[in-house]
């Protein structure tokens, strides 16, 4: 049949061999893939039967929902956190120094404090013999519009570059 539209039936045979050889090649290496896909199935399961498996999938979903509970709990306390940051001071600078001659011990001092936005305060206190006097001044974006003296000016300007320990700490 073969010889009458020309084919060979000696190199049919041979053809036919060869993709026999590489049809059980393929046998053998699905046989192998489905003995080691069986053996981690009956690893799996063994001692489990559907329901328990079920069970099982069922706590990880449980527990799947629990972490998803807290994360949405932790992101929420985390945006309050860092709007309190926001109004907070966290910027400080500290300066102390002897505002008239002849008192000692230098009691009088500037205090700044700044929020993120370079917004605050200066309150200053100067000590002397006949009393304390006490001036608050307003800072805005890092600026104030009042004259400043010269340890109000420092208390400002080391307030401004002050690195919050805190607000490294949330940005890791």
């Amino acid at each position: 049949m073969f010889e009458k539209i020309g084919i060979n039936t000696d190199v049919m045979i041979i053809c036919m061999f060869g993709l026999i050889f590489v049809l059980l090649l393929l046998v053998f290496v699905l046989l192998s893939k489905v003995t080691r896909l069986s053996s981690i199935y009956v690893k799996y399961m063994k001692g489990s039967n559907g329901k328990s498996l079920e069970e099982t999938f069922q706590e990880k979903f449980k527990e799947i929902d629990k972490v998803i509970e807290e994360q949405t709990d932790i992101r929420s306390r985390l945006s309050m956190i860092e709007a309190v940051k926001e109004a907070g001071f966290c910027k400080f600078a500290v300066k102390k120094y002897d505002a008239f001659e002849g008192v000692g011990g230098k009691l009088s001092f500037s205090v700044c404090m700044l929020t993120d936005s370079n917004d605050g305060i200066i309150l200053s206190a100067m000590h002397g013999t006949e009393g304390c006097y006490t001036y608050l001044k307003e800072v805005i974006k890092g600026k104030t519009f009042t004259k400043l003296s010269e340890q109000e000016t420092e208390a400002l300007s080391e307030a401004l570059v002050y690195n919050d320990p805190v607000a490294e700490f949330i940005k890791e």
